[in-house]
């Protein structure tokens, strides 16, 4: 249980990080830091190895038949094994290499297409009373697909508010002191 401490500082960094920039994006000049995106970039990782550390019992728990009750996390060494993983992209995603970019770009997008999929076949899992009955990945698979159309269909629905709301598919940027 100690292990989650330092996931659960993660998280916390987050939102503050997040609070602190949201508040930037309005021009509420008091914040508690200059907002940059390293920052962004590493309280963001933090959140998602803390995310990925909840969702894997919770998924193994709802979808398999014979699902042991453990962590993902069983050791200080793999937390320390994962976060220095992660520093590593970090770094070279901070290195701006146009080589690099590109991949580290679409393993970003595929990690959260992943993440996204995996909630939303639990939720069909859920809905359709099926949880518990799978003994491999393959019976499962039809579950696998569900989430990942609903998965799709959320960044679609999500990518259809920004286009009406900017009149855009670019990006757009603000200057934010």
């Amino acid at each position: 249980m100690a292990i989650s401490v330092p996931l659960m500082i993660f998280a916390a960094a987050f939102a503050v990080d997040g609070l602190n920039s949201y508040m930037g994006f309005w021009g509420i000049t008091n914040r508690l830091y200059a907002s940059n995106n390293i920052l962004r970039l590493a309280s963001g990782t933090g959140l998602g190895l803390g995310m990925a550390a909840l969702l894997m019992p919770v998924f193994n728990q709802t979808t398999w038949q014979d699902w042991q009750a453990e962590a993902a996390l069983h050791s200080w060494r793999q937390l320390l094994l994962l976060l220095t993983a992660a520093a590593a992209l970090d770094l070279l995603m901070i290195s701006e290499m146009p080589f690099l970019l590109y991949p580290l770009a679409i393993i970003s997008s595929g990690t959260v297409l992943t993440i996204l999929t995996l909630v939303y076949s639990m939720v069909w899992m859920m809905i359709l009373k099926c949880e518990n009955r799978y003994t491999r990945w393959q019976d499962a698979g039809w579950m696998f697909l569900y989430g990942f159309f609903t998965a799709i269909l959320q960044i679609a629905i999500m990518d259809l508010i920004r286009y009406n709301m900017t009149g855009t598919w670019n990006g757009f940027f603000i200057n934010i002191p």
